[in-house]
């Protein structure tokens, strides 16, 4: 709850593996009902070539061809799933393709018709579904990642792609109690191929690698044992509490805030002797006041690294000896009580690593935000309606 707000745009990476399998192209697509004569005439006339431009990074191009390649590949990947829970979510191009049989069709009487290659990719730029603007904007995001990551010097090795993988199938091989069946046959069974997900798989660490740099860069030094810490705390919020939605027409006057911080502040006091005279403990306190959800934790914030929480609250924890409780500190939230659990040191790597990966996943989707602020980006497609979700982390 106190940790610093990151999530600002999003990287378009398709859960593959766990409880958010959706792959970027099982997206709803609607069927849009144009008049028969339109479909045909537009079918039979329009010009278009492969070697098409539809996107450009920072002068880097995207095709036609790639974008459709791509959709093809996923679509075809996606029709052969065996998982019955995947089967539909997998086919919105197919539904789409069969609205365009269907048109072709009625214009036709009812009576057979032949769909091409060529026919099935006019329309798909002429209806525009959502898994077209997925992918080009994914693709455009693709680019922005790599370019970044040559410019750093940032590369995946082979070894560290394959371990991804990997991981990511074994994830689903749980997930789907599938124990004992090949790699093959876990993809097979979610529609996807080693290769989308390898290529995917890649993206993912070199936006992560990306991400570490940043966050090394920031703190000017390689992270280590001391950027880590396990805290707990007691917040008396401020009255209304801050943890619910601003009144954006009538905020409250800085007379009446600075009345609340105030207020805040005596409570505060009055647990922290009551807590180190030995009246109550730090965890009862904690139950009895904090407004978020540490409440049923004793106030336990869990493990987390330096520069995640908010300024005024990171400077103080990370100054605390393991055991010490903190003089009440000013936040936007109120006032708290902050008490270290456990110094960097005295973590395991395995609670490192996880908190490491909590921070750089929570600053992903700012990254790639930033990145394309900062790149000149054409894209001749609608955007799309929302944002897929980013493969799940690993602790690797």
């Amino acid at each position: 709850m106190f940790r610093q707000s990151k999530n600002v745009g999003w990287l378009i990476v398709p859960m593959l593996i766990g409880s958010m399998l959706l792959p970027l192209h099982a997206l709803a697509v609607p069927i849009k009902h144009h008049e028969k004569k339109t479909v045909v005439k537009k079918a039979k006339h329009t010009v278009s070539s492969d070697s098409d431009v539809v996107a450009t990074v920072n002068g880097e191009k995207i095709t036609r061809a790639q974008v459709v390649n791509e959709i093809f590949a996923a679509q075809m990947a996606g029709l052969k799933a065996t998982n019955p829970m995947f089967k539909d979510r997998q086919r919105p191009f197919a539904g789409s393709v069969g609205a365009l049989v269907l048109l072709r069709m009625s214009a036709n009487g009812g009576k057979p018709v032949t769909i091409s290659r060529e026919d099935i990719v006019n329309w798909l730029f002429k209806d525009k579904p959502d898994v077209l603007s997925s992918t080009v904007n994914q693709m455009i995001q693709e680019c922005l990642v790599e370019q970044a990551a040559k410019k750093e010097g940032i590369v995946v090795t082979p070894e560290q792609l394959k371990n991804k993988v990997e991981y990511y199938i074994g994830m689903a091989r749980n997930q789907f109690n599938m124990t004992g069946k090949t790699d093959a046959q876990v993809l097979a069974s979610v529609g996807a191929t080693r290769s989308y997900l390898t290529r995917l798989a890649k993206i993912q660490m070199l936006a992560e690698k990306l991400v570490l740099k940043d966050i090394e860069t920031k703190l000017g030094h390689p992270i280590g044992p001391d950027d880590f810490v396990e805290a707990s705390h007691i917040l008396v919020p401020l009255t209304p509490n801050p943890f619910t939605q601003p009144d954006a027409k009538n905020p409250p006057a800085t007379e009446t805030k600075d009345q609340e911080y105030a207020a805040a502040k005596t409570k505060i006091d009055a647990i922290r002797a009551e807590i180190m005279s030995g009246k109550m403990t730090f965890e009862q306190a904690a139950e009895a006041n904090n407004p978020d959800s540490t409440r049923a934790k004793g106030g336990s914030l869990g493990v987390f690294m330096r520069g995640e929480m908010v300024p005024s609250f990171d400077k103080v924890v990370f100054s605390l000896k393991q055991g010490e409780i903190s003089e009440p500190v000013k936040t936007q939230f109120g006032w708290h009580l902050i008490r270290v659990d456990k110094i960097g040191e005295n973590l395991t790597q395995a609670q490192r690593d996880k908190a490491l990966q909590e921070m750089i996943q929570g600053r992903i989707n700012a990254k790639i935000a930033e990145l394309q602020s900062e790149a000149k980006i054409t894209n001749t497609v609608k955007p799309p309606a929302a944002p897929t979700m980013m493969m799940p982390a690993s602790n690797q």
